[in-house]
This record gives structure tokens, sequence and C-alpha cells, in this order.
């Protein structure tokens, strides 16, 4: 299976539209924020210096944002390492496949909200990081 290889260059920032509507605030994801068609939506919710994640994908691109709380996204291609918070409700990222993603909850009412482009399979997923490492050594 040919696999591309991605980069921490190739992690794209996104700002949402924000809108303060009655006491209200509106927060709108476009079909032009993200560069893909959503096949899949899921909530993650956890507890205080939680970690989840700490995974790659082969295929899957993914789009993170935290509605509520406060979640470092740690980053890896295998050469570089990077750290992004995302704590605010219209910063979200771009996480293309082949890029190892850890999220460390900072608050106990912490919640992402990730959108996938591919529906879930099992096999899609790197979960061992020695594995992760010898596919982009190649």
């Amino acid at each position: 299976m040919k696999i591309k290889k991605y980069y921490l260059k190739d992690v794209k920032s996104v700002k949402l539209k924000k809108k303060s509507i009655n006491n209200s605030t509106l927060t709108v994801i476009n079909d032009f924020d993200i560069d893909f068609k959503i096949r899949r939506v899921f909530t993650v919710s956890s507890g205080n210096n939680e970690e989840r994640g700490d995974h790659a994908h082969y295929k899957c691109s993914q789009f993170l944002f935290c509605v509520q709380g406060s979640i470092d996204v740690e980053l890896y291609d295998g050469i570089k390492k990077k750290k992004i918070k995302l704590d605010n409700k219209t910063k979200g990222i771009i996480i293309p496949p082949t890029i190892w993603s850890k999220q460390i909850y900072q608050n106990k009412n912490s919640v992402l909200i990730v959108c996938c482009d591919i529906y879930y399979n099992e096999n899609e997923y790197i979960n061992d990081i020695n594995k992760f490492e010898n596919l982009k050594s190649k």
C-alpha cells in the first residue's frame, strides 16, 4: 500500500468565524474552512491532564477544535515535534494523514470536536510509535 507522507508544515491552522447574537456566540464552520468532505464527526471529553489520541492515520485527515476548556495538541511527523494549544472556539487545526497526534486535556471540562474525511476503520490507525517511525523513515 502506497502511503503519502505529510509533515508538520502540512498541518494547517483554521480561524473560524464568530458572531455575537443576543448575548450568545455563534461559531460557524463553512465548507471552505476545511479542505475535505466531512464523513465522520465525534466529540471527546476527558479529565484534567488526561491524554487521548496518541496515534496517527494512514489516510485520514482530521479537523480538531476545542469548544470548551483547553487542550494541548502534540504533533510529531517522524522528524520534528510541535505543540498547539486549542483554547478558543474559533481556532482549529487540520491534521493530515501520517502525523502522530496526542491531545492533553488541560481542564476536566474540556471538549474536543473531531471531523474526519473517512469513515471509521480500525485498520486505518497507526497505534505503535515504532511502526510509525519506520513508515516515515522509508
